[in-house]
């Protein structure tokens, strides 16, 4: 059954025309938009990237005369475009259209190499141990801080710092009676501190523990930590879709090293 007109989308009419609109072709036009010729090739291309290969069965005159109508409408807003476009932007537009050129080559090229070899269960196991910590999640913390307010001379804070160490219970922290200099905050739930510095100090402690003193951001701090949840971590059988992914673009970029060094043995490539 033929299909009906229908409007094409409009990247199947820019890959039907794009190479077109930049040179112009020798065999025979079965339109002209101005000075720009459209050959029937290019609507074929327009056709099967739309439709599929088998386009020419199912295709209707509608449909064809719709794509047409399409390509035309295209190569005049690209011709209009490149009126408008002076010739930095020109140079630009051809080394898109070289690069775009070169990658479809070495995908054709690559085709030829068994590319992307699903990875064996051991590979998974081994990637998996090897990359732990990516799968695990990070440490969180119930903690509070001890905050030492403006400019602290040494006498000070040797004082305080004497007092505090005294205090051994955590409500001693959140008397009201501490000094104005001191400032007690509080993590509300356990989280994973931003700063790896404070993560850093509050790794070495034990629940109850209190840091030495630390300077953040030029400002002296304890930490005292309450509680800590260690990082859940993912299961092989969870991550194993995600590391095959991972090994088998690997595969493919090994794959495609190997291709490309076979074909630079028989080259002389120089550099400046």
């Amino acid at each position: 059954m033929a299909i009906r007109a229908k409007r094409l989308p409009l990247t199947a009419c820019v890959f039907g025309l794009f190479l077109g609109a930049c040179a112009e072709k020798q065999e025979p036009f079965i339109a002209k938009v101005g000075n720009s010729t459209i050959t029937q090739a290019q609507l074929d291309m327009t056709l099967a990237k739309a439709y599929g290969p088998n386009y020419r069965s199912i295709v209707s005159a509608d449909a064809r005369a719709n794509a047409l109508d399409s390509l035309v409408r295209m190569r005049a807003l690209a011709d209009a475009q490149l009126a408008k476009m002076d010739k930095q932007e020109l140079a630009q537009l051809e080394l898109e259209v070289e690069r775009y050129r070169e990658e479809r080559l070495v995908e054709t090229y690559l085709q030829e190499y068994k590319m992307g070899t699903p990875p064996s269960a051991a590979e998974v196991e081994a990637y998996y141990q090897s990359n732990i910590d990516r799968f695990t999640a990070p440490d969180s913390y119930h903690y509070e801080i001890l905050q030492f307010n403006g400019v602290v001379d040494e006498q000070d804070l040797g004082e305080q710092l004497q007092t505090l160490s005294s205090q051994a219970s955590r409500e001693s922290w959140q008397q009201d009676s501490l000094p104005e200099s001191l400032r007690h905050l509080q993590s509300s739930t356990a989280t994973t501190p931003v700063s790896a510095r404070v993560r850093n100090v509050l790794s070495r402690l034990s629940p109850g523990e209190t840091s030495s003193l630390v300077y953040i951001d030029n400002v002296p701090k304890l930490f005292r930590l309450i509680s800590k949840n260690d990082g859940e971590r993912q299961s092989l059988a969870s991550a194993t879709r995600e590391i095959q992914r991972a090994l088998t673009v690997q595969s493919i970029k090994d794959s495609a090293k190997e291709a490309s060094d076979q074909v630079l043995a028989d080259l002389k490539v120089e550099y400046k």
